[in-house]
């Protein structure tokens, strides 16, 4: 009776080691799985703000070009020294062409094959390349809208001064909504890392 005993507890210790086993390799395949999920996750999450910063350049891009459009036309039409008018194309070209340098240089990066560390690289550039840029329009964009506003002025139309005001202020408002949507993305990329 003991011996019968001793083999069935044998038995049962080895049936019980058996489903161990397969459990755990289980259990590791599942653990693989999940990893390889959770890259794909986080990648896709990259993928995505790396995308939004890239339209998002795009957008500014184009709308910097359309903006040439009516620089001429207006300093023409409100008798504005024809050099403001060239000052403002080439204001307008600039950003544009600013706008498109970021979307170029996000298109750069493939994902697929960078590292985590020269991503972060990438994006500690992109982030300069940014600074820079919003310091040189700036720059150019303060003294235009200050000569622009005293040239209103000198007209002696109120309407056309506030209005003038109310549209630096409403493009300030947007600008910075769109900063701080590009520092959204660019702080999650980093984030993901």
């Amino acid at each position: 009776m003991d011996e019968n005993m001793t083999d069935d507890r044998n038995m049962d210790l080895e049936r019980l080691k058996a489903q161990w086993k397969d459990v755990s390799l289980r259990i590791d395949v599942l653990e693989r799985e999940n990893d390889r999920l959770e890259k794909e996750i986080v990648n896709n999450r990259i993928i995505s703000y790396k995308q939004k910063l890239q339209r998002q350049a795009l957008a500014l891009s184009i709308v910097s070009f359309v903006q040439v459009t009516w620089c001429l036309p207006l300093t023409h039409s409100l008798d504005l020294p024809i050099w403001f008018g060239w000052a403002l194309v080439a204001f307008f070209v600039m950003g544009g062409l600013m706008n498109n340098s970021l979307r170029l240089y996000l298109s750069g990066i493939n994902l697929a094959v960078i590292s985590a560390e020269k991503l972060a690289e990438a994006m500690c550039t992109f982030v300069d390349m940014r600074k820079r840029y919003r310091i040189i329009m700036g720059c150019m964009g303060v003294p235009l809208l200050l000569i622009y506003l005293y040239e209103l002025s000198e007209f002696g139309d109120e309407y056309l001064l506030w209005g003038a005001v109310a549209g630096a202020v409403i493009g300030l408002a947007f600008g910075l909504l769109i900063n701080s949507s590009a520092r959204r993305y660019i702080r999650a990329i980093k984030d993901s890392l």
